[in-house]
């Protein structure tokens, strides 16, 4: 009898192993749910995150394309504006070296005058001395005119 109870309880024993068992198995099952779960989550948050990345990547290459077409475009305008730039300077060396030899003409073009000047001075006091020597020489004459008039009366 004894040994039938132990078979008994062996039996209960076993029955309640048996339901731990299972009781851990299901939430084995559901951690193993629970688990699988948060991995497809995560992988599907990985995607997304993947995809952002690459649609991220592909609008830094897009940017990286519309700055080098600036920065070429940027280099046309400093080359245009350098040839400008250029193009002005040689212009103004040009005008700087005209406006020297117009000076330099003007100097000697005023040096010119000076010295017309006084040789017209030169020219005018020689025609004032020999205007004098004129008007000493006519004042001679009457005298000697007068002078033979006076001697050709008397006689």
């Amino acid at each position: 009898v004894k040994r039938a109870a132990e078979g008994d309880g062996d039996k209960v024993g076993m029955a309640e192993k048996v339901a731990e068992y299972r009781g851990k198995l299901s939430q084995q099952k559901m951690s193993q749910a629970a688990l699988e779960e948060k991995v497809a989550s995560l992988q599907k948050e990985v995607d997304e995150l993947k995809k952002e990345r690459d649609e991220m990547k592909k609008e830094r290459d897009e940017m990286k394309q519309d700055n080098k077409f600036l920065n070429r475009g940027l280099k046309d305008k400093k080359e245009e504006i350098e040839t400008i730039k250029s193009g002005y300077e040689k212009e103004l060396r040009t005008a700087s070296k005209d406006i020297e030899q117009v000076r330099r003409d003007g100097d000697h073009k005023d040096m010119e005058i000076r010295a017309g000047l006084e040789r017209e001075a030169k020219q005018a006091n020689r025609i004032d001395e020999l205007q004098q020597q004129l008007r000493d020489a006519a004042a001679e004459r009457r005298q000697f005119m007068r002078m033979l008039d006076n001697h050709h009366g008397m006689g």
